[in-house]
């Protein structure tokens, strides 16, 4: 919010002085040597800091000089900043004779922003290539305008001596350009060159070739010494890159495991060593053209590859590609980004010009980056290691973006957007953390009218991650010297979170703390509502997942609900089915086309046959019958997620998955978009008006006419009549209650073809449709929802 009112200055003084307040993301991203520059331009003396809340800038001169200044100061300022709040407060003159960018002031609150990481910017990438120039193929060339900063800093404010660059010091060079106000490097914090700064190292871990330093050298000491330093270092990547050799590379916020992406032998061995067996690789490309050449890319999916976050963005293959099958087997798109470091670029001029660049991890592990560790992590994936001497201060995966008619839709936001902060429109009093859900997890700590909602953190299943877990929050409550003392996390008891937010009462019974167990589909949908704004209005919520804990007890998943984002109740669901073997049907959609199945025809599905049902899941059939028909772990279940599995497997598309989700892409992209017509189904009302959404004669409809259709067809009309039933489902809700707006959330609303036709329906019926476009629809949302949910109880009991 900008507060300063300058037209409340008058004429009556000659000199006068402000002190200037900027809020928000204003450190790193070259605000001081900005500020500088306008100083001197308007004629203002005085000085500028950083510190704890932000750049306090303490100005004196004419007051038409300052009035100019203030303006141009936020219309002008530089491209990765974003003021905030602007605040200024008229005080004595004391006769500044100059104007300085003074030491930083560490003391008091820390409120200010700091910035995500910014990729290579133009100035520097013709600097890197430049062969006069004395940062010419320099793997770590930066400015005020790109380089890493979320990844480097260890705490607020953001100054060198409190990045993971303060062990270097600058030599006479990179001294003369910080300190020189006409220079792009004025004030760079991570400014270095080869002479004074990071360098990169090749690793062996075969022990096959001779180190060049001595053991006891870098950080796998334990190892002997690299293979190879600087330029050397370099060109041996490059080499065994053409060679196709798998190399883990270090990045801003962690390893990637790297491979020509058009060798089809380093692929599968890449697949094979990390046990990722279905799941699509990433990919880097040399340059637009590149990805151009195997991708069909839109005008906004152009701008994100070239913008400053640099995520992955979903593109259409072509056909033919030239891309390695195993890259993205299944599927008919690719995940592709460009460099974002000055390493990538030189790797990637000089290197295939195509490169897989998946997580450095063993698959469901965090992301590995501290050098301590990496190797013995790392090293049944790869015996080569491309690494450097600039510390990891945290871990941040790859962001994650698609684009759906020109709209931009989150499937991870991580690195390149966290930590900026996402504005609310109502500010909250009390710090509040939001745990998270146990899968696709991110946590959240909303203070006032920001939520800062962590990097990508994962699924909570493993150990490792539950590590990265705590690592993270405590990093995060420690780098914005936040303490929340209301907590809100899930309803499931078994969710690892849920005994981690127990452990938190025990440990904090004297610290007067307030814990809220928070349903996992209201917290879906107020993340939404929160997102957009709409306060306390009234919405139809749509929350469409996997599963989750629910207010009775049973695993919910395809719901509706009805009220504003303090009270809503539950209007509807899908018609439970059991969940055949508990969390082990989640991995066996064959399971859960039984389950549909058997509540569609009864005994008559036990002599039905899925398409391409191996035969040792065929011999498992009368076991899951005889489960079903005593109750034996087969918990209730409304899932959506689950529904579209049954779908999947019964048009014999996919009957194991890997990972969750798995069976519904497929669905998905088998689907023919264009197809209108539906399958029947019914809604039905109970005496305390709660409608079920009945989908057998949909089941019986896909039966009835999967010998005469096929998939492609059958699995378009499967969405149209989700789709349909869903928006009918709707309209009874308006007819009772009289509410015009609907936001939809939930891991299922990643499948952009049931949202474009569910949105399109209820938009053609009048209803105003909200969906996630700053967050991902999917469980990383979560933990904003369980703030704002908490938020909302603390209300009820004022």
């Amino acid at each position: 919010m900008i507060s300063v009112n300058l037209s409340a200055l008058n004429n009556t003084y000659v000199c006068i002085r402000m002190q200037i307040r900027f809020g928000g993301i204003v450190q790193g991203v070259g605000f001081r040597p900005f500020i500088f520059r306008l100083a001197r331009r308007y004629r203002i003396t005085g000085l500028v800091r950083n510190d704890g809340r932000g750049v306090l800038v303490d100005a004196e001169g004419a007051e038409a000089d300052l009035m100019q200044f203030m303006e141009a100061a936020k219309t002008c300022c530089p491209a990765n900043a974003v003021i905030q709040d602007l605040t200024a407060t008229r005080l004595e003159p004391v006769g500044y004779k100059d104007f300085f960018i003074v030491p930083s002031v560490t003391s008091g609150s820390m409120d200010t922003l700091i910035s995500p990481d910014i990729a290579t910017c133009d100035e520097c990438l013709k600097e890197l290539f430049d062969a006069r120039n004395r940062r010419y193929a320099y793997p770590f060339i930066n400015c005020t305008n790109c380089g890493p900063r979320f990844t480097i800093v260890r705490t607020a404010p953001y100054d060198r001596d409190n990045t993971t660059m303060a062990p270097f010091v600058m030599c006479p060079e990179c001294e003369a350009e910080y300190t020189s106000p006409s220079q792009r490097r004025f004030h760079a914090q991570p400014n270095a060159c080869d002479r004074c700064g990071p360098h990169i190292e090749l690793y062996d871990l075969t022990g096959t070739a001779r180190a060049v330093v001595p053991a006891g050298h870098g950080p796998a000491s334990q190892y002997g010494g690299p293979l190879a330093t600087r330029r050397e270092a370099l060109a041996l990547t490059v080499q065994l890159l053409h060679q196709g050799e798998i190399v883990a590379i270090k990045g801003l916020g962690g390893y990637h495991m790297s491979c020509d992406a058009a060798a089809e032998e380093a692929v599968r061995k890449l697949r094979k060593n990390k046990f990722r067996e279905d799941r699509p690789f990433a990919l880097m490309g040399r340059d637009l053209k590149e990805i151009h050449r195997c991708c069909e890319v839109g005008p906004a999916e152009e701008a994100l590859l070239l913008s400053g976050a640099r995520p992955i963005v979903l593109l259409r293959k072509r056909e033919p590609n030239g891309v390695a099958p195993s890259v993205a087997p299944g599927y008919t798109t690719f995940g592709c980004m460009l460099p974002y470091t000055p390493l990538h670029h030189l790797l990637l001029q000089q290197g295939p010009p195509l490169l897989v660049m998946t997580s450095g991890n063993i698959s469901e592990e965090p992301i590995a980056y501290r050098d301590d560790d990496v190797f013995r992590r790392l090293a049944r994936i790869t015996p080569y290691f491309l690494t450097h001497d600039r510390p990891i201060a945290r871990r941040c995966d790859d962001s994650v973006v698609r684009v759906v008619q020109g709209k931009t839709f989150f499937i991870r936001r991580s690195r390149g957007y966290a930590p900026a902060p996402l504005l609310l429109s109502e500010s909250i009093p009390r710090p509040i953390l939001g745990l998270g859900a146990q899968a696709k997890n991110t946590f959240c700590i909303v203070k006032e009218n920001q939520a800062f909602l962590s990097h990508h953190i994962g699924d909570l299943d493993y150990a490792e991650t539950f590590r990265s877990y705590t690592e993270g929050l405590d990093d995060v409550r420690r780098l914005f010297a936040l303490e929340p003392d209301v907590i809100a996390y899930d309803l499931h008891p078994r969710y690892v979170l849920t005994q981690y937010a127990h452990t938190l009462q025990k440990e904090g019974a004297d610290r007067r703390r307030r814990f809220f167990r928070i349903q996992h589909h209201r917290a879906h949908i107020a993340s939404c509502i929160a997102e957009h704004g709409l306060g306390d209005e009234k919405v139809i919520g749509i929350a469409f997942d996997g599963t989750g804990f629910g207010d009775d007890g049973r695993l919910w998943g395809g719901e509706f609900f009805a009220g504003g984002v303090g009270s809503l109740e539950r209007a509807g669901h899908l018609r439970y089915v059991p969940l055949v073997g508990g969390e082990s049907a989640i991995r066996a959609p064959w399971k859960m086309a039984y389950a549909y199945l058997n509540d569609t025809f009864g005994r008559e599905a036990w002599t039905m046959t899925l398409p391409n049902l191996p035969h040792r899941h065929c011999a498992q059939a009368g076991v899951l019958r005889d489960m079903i028909a005593k109750d034996i772990n087969s918990p209730l279940t409304s899932s959506c997620g689950r529904l579209f599995d049954a779908f999947s497997s019964i048009l014999g598309l996919r009957h194991t998955v890997t990972y969750e989700g798995q069976a519904a892409v497929e669905l998905e992209m088998c689907a023919d978009p264009d197809v209108r017509e539906s399958f029947p189904f019914s809604l039905s009302e109970d005496n305390a008006g709660m409608l079920e959404l009945d989908l057998r004669p949909a089941v019986r409809g896909v039966i009835e006419e999967r010998k005469k259709s096929g998939t492609a067809f059958l699995a378009g009309k499967f969405h149209a009549t989700l789709a349909e039933a869903s928006c009918n489902l709707c309209q009874r809700i308006r007819r009772m209650r009289g509410i015009g707006k609907v936001v939809l959330s939930g891991g299922v609303f990643q499948n952009m073809l049931l949202l474009e036709r569910l949105t399109a329906l209820l938009e053609e019926c009048g209803f105003a449709v909200f969906v996630h476009r700053l967050l991902p629809a999917n469980d990383a949302s979560i933990s904003l929802g369980q703030c704002i949910l908490a938020h909302e109880e603390i209300k009820k009991c004022a």
